[in-house]
């Protein structure tokens, strides 16, 4: 029996969605539309965004300290008569910010089209102006907006038309270089023209079929797979393994699955929760690699041949008439690697009283797993876990100061 690899998955706001900017490896649609689509890529001293917006007007860019606009490092740019323009500035209240005396965003090209003004610009990461913000690892508070029309000569850019702010994590973390099998297969896991409901917030349920397979496979790669246009709606996604039952309520295909938890939802469905969690995505996130040397096993002896899907829908505008084929792509291969990857999923309810305190710089969450619920898991397993869990440089190192702290012996665990 293999060593079995805990993998405790955290989602990260560092998004990738689809972007014209080819030569940019990470992008995000800003708002819910996807008219304000932002790529970029960084290097140890600087970064380089491009703003691809559907406007032919002035386009703004901040780093929000709160995501509201006072103490944001705001750039605005616009394309007139062929000419591309780029200011940086700062905002000390709600109203139009003033340029920065030290101009550090550097405009690389613009233009503009029928539809869309584009910008690129770079900056290095610490500046040394005090009217900057200092790009870090940790979660931005990215500020967008826009407006028809490009600013006037004289009174400079008029109020924005288009506005928003989006948490993001610039500058993702280093992640082990990919190794990829020689023989690759997939499936993907998604929904089927389902009509999102014009309501705030949907959790929508549908249950796959798995590939028929006559040998153990491992999972080695998760792809998100988003209709185009609902990247702002379609908010996390999350795959459940089924275990056997042969007896499971089956829907065909083409069938759009059912609002999670309600009475149209078949019971037995609700038996898929038990199941082991394969994968999950939330918005801004990328795609998900197990490490080298782990896959999650499928068409193995606890496979039931069918997963969960269980998607939520965030829609705060209530938009109606919008359907969904969005889901996961699987990639997995018949080449076992040396361990199998579960996922020990630790979470907390959310729910009013998970309050985080305003202006607060940071604010951790203790989750327990009690001793006789970890003991019954292991005896199960029968076998060592190990884990591997995704943490920032940053995070990692203070996790590891208090260990060292807490040992005592100087050893870091």
């Amino acid at each position: 029996m293999s060593v079995l690899a805990v993998a405790v998955m955290v989602v990260l706001l560092c998004g990738d969605s689809a972007s014209a900017a080819a030569d940019l490896i990470h992008h995000e649609a800003l708002d819910e539309n996807g008219d304000f689509l932002l790529s970029w890529t960084f290097d140890d001293a600087q970064i380089e965004l491009e703003a691809r917006v559907r406007t032919r007007g002035w386009v703004g860019l901040g780093l929000s300290p709160n995501g509201g606009m006072p103490g944001s490092d705001i750039v605005i740019g616009w394309v007139k008569d062929g000419q591309a323009y780029l200011t940086d500035r700062y905002a000390d209240e709600k109203a139009l910010p003033p340029e920065d005396e030290s101009q550090d965003w550097e405009l690389l090209s613009g233009y503009e089209n029928d539809t869309h003004t584009v910008l690129r610009f770079k900056r290095k990461l610490q500046t040394c102006d005090v009217r900057d913000r200092v790009i870090t690892k940790d979660t931005m508070r990215v500020l967008w907006a826009w407006n028809d029309r490009d600013p006037d000569d004289v009174r400079g850019p008029a109020y924005h038309t288009h506005r928003g702010v989006r948490s993001s994590i610039l500058l993702r973390n280093d992640i082990e270089a990919e190794s990829l099998p020689n023989v690759i297969r997939s499936h993907d896991v998604v929904m089927t023209n389902t009509a999102i409901p014009s309501k705030l917030t949907t959790y929508w349920c549908k249950l796959v079929e798995m590939p028929k397979l006559q040998t153990k496979h491992h999972i080695f790669k998760v792809q998100p797979v988003i209709t185009p246009g609902n990247e702002g709606v379609v908010h996390h996604i999350l795959v459940y393994k089924c275990h056997i039952n042969p007896n499971r309520t089956a829907a065909p295909q083409e069938h759009p699955g059912h609002e999670c938890f309600t009475p149209n939802m078949p019971l037995d469905w609700k038996e898929c929760y038990q199941g082991n969690l394969i994968a999950v995505w939330g918005i801004g996130t990328g795609d998900l690699s197990f490490p080298s040397h782990v896959g999650y096993p499928i068409g193995d002896e606890d496979d039931g041949g069918q997963v969960l899907m269980e998607v939520h829908y965030d829609n705060p505008e209530q938009k109606e008439g919008m359907t969904d084929n969005s889901g996961l792509r699987l990639l997995y291969t018949p080449e076992l690697r040396q361990h199998d990857v579960g996922v020990l999923l630790v979470s907390q309810s959310v729910d009013h009283a998970l309050i985080i305190p305003p202006r607060a710089v940071d604010y951790d969450v203790d989750n327990f797993c009690h001793q006789e619920c970890l003991d019954t898991f292991l005896d199960e397993a029968g076998e060592p876990v190990w884990r591997h869990a995704a943490r920032s440089p940053a995070r990692q190192e203070d996790e590891n100061d208090a260990d060292q702290r807490r040992r005592g012996d100087g050893s870091v665990t």
